[in-house]
């Protein structure tokens, strides 16, 4: 089974609180580090974004779910 299908935004909150931020903290201190998540679906929830927020994490905002966006494509 995906990975995709296996998390729910409690676990990608998890997973931000226990490891990422940590982890962002301690190689960026001066709070420059940029967060990449993947696009799923329960990561970009209301209660994932919520702490993201109140927890001061610098997320990457995605553009909007194109075909033409995809660098693929223009290979």
């Amino acid at each position: 089974m995906p990975i995709e299908r296996m998390m729910n935004s409690n676990k990608h909150i998890d997973a931000i609180e226990i490891k990422v931020i940590p982890d962002t903290r301690r190689a960026f201190p001066d709070g420059g580090g940029l967060f990449q998540p993947d696009r799923v679906p329960s990561f970009s929830s209301n209660k994932v974004s919520t702490i993201s927020r109140k927890k001061k994490l610098n997320v990457l905002d995605w553009p909007g779910n194109s075909l033409y966006l995809h660098p693929i494509e223009n290979f």
